[in-house]
């Protein structure tokens, strides 16, 4: 009689460790909060400090996302995420709603609009286009293919109804078209890519429109990391080889600091 309780009693106590293991494993695939991410450098949403002229007032912050996972071979325009990359950007929407952001710019490549969607249809915001988040425009991908694309050429119907047709870019189509002695297949060296950046970064801080605002900024490794050696004033983020310096569907916050 003895033995058959205590049989009973261990049976009772594995049926609550499996009940508890499925609820664990139910709310870990359910939860609205993901784990923060690591690449061993930054967290997901690490903070930083940059400075404008003391006293101009501007109070921007700046949420720096890079767009989610692609094909690795997935360099063009039109490349859109593979379906790690759609999951990673529907979970992108819950930590992006802590930080009320005001605007959406973002580069107008497939990809880098997918990765946004979830969170512009779930606020209501509008994503304006902006050239100046444009890919990098030097790696070989481009050196085969010069052409500039653009938001006529999307033909998406739900970024279409997310985007800002009424946006007029900081830095535009055109201004993305290279032809000098230094690159005559006319795509961008690194330093015309930081050039690049760097003028519309100081547009976007000097039009007064985004003072007070939380500004999001959806792009790819090279150019955000080129939007960091402007805020930061270095040149420490030129080497992106490394997926550890920029991960896919990775995001930074910068805050001015006088």
């Amino acid at each position: 009689m003895k033995g058959s309780k205590n049989n009973w009693i261990i049976i009772i106590i594995a049926i609550i460790i499996l009940l508890g293991i499925i609820y664990y494993v139910y709310s870990k695939k359910n939860s609205h909060a993901p784990e923060k991410f690591s690449n061993g450098l930054e967290e997901d949403g690490q903070e930083f400090s940059y400075s404008t002229q003391c006293g101009a007032n501007k109070n921007i912050t700046f949420i720096l996302l890079r767009h989610s996972d692609r094909d690795e071979m997935s360099l063009d325009f039109f490349a859109q995420l593979n379906q790690k990359g759609y999951e990673k950007a529907r979970t992108l929407v819950y930590p992006l709603k802590q930080y009320n952001i005001d605007y959406i710019l973002s580069s107008p490549f497939i990809r880098t609009l997918e990765t946004v969607v979830p969170y512009a249809a779930d606020t209501g915001t509008l994503i304006n286009p902006e050239y100046g988040l444009y890919e990098f425009r030097g790696n070989i991908y481009f050196q085969m293919d010069t052409q500039v694309w653009g938001v006529d050429d999307i033909a998406v119907k739900n970024i279409m109804e997310r985007l800002n047709l009424f946006y007029d870019p900081l830095i535009s189509k055109d201004d993305l078209v290279v032809s000098n002695v230094e690159n005559p297949l006319r795509y961008e060296s690194r330093n015309q890519m930081q050039s690049r950046v760097s003028l519309f970064m100081n547009k976007l801080i000097n039009s007064g429109i985004y003072d007070n605002k939380t500004v999001l900024l959806v792009s790819h490794k090279g150019v955000l990391n080129a939007v960091r050696n402007f805020l930061e004033g270095s040149d420490k983020y030129m080497n992106d080889s490394s997926e550890k310096d920029f991960p896919f569907a990775h995001f930074v916050v910068y805050k001015e600091e006088c």
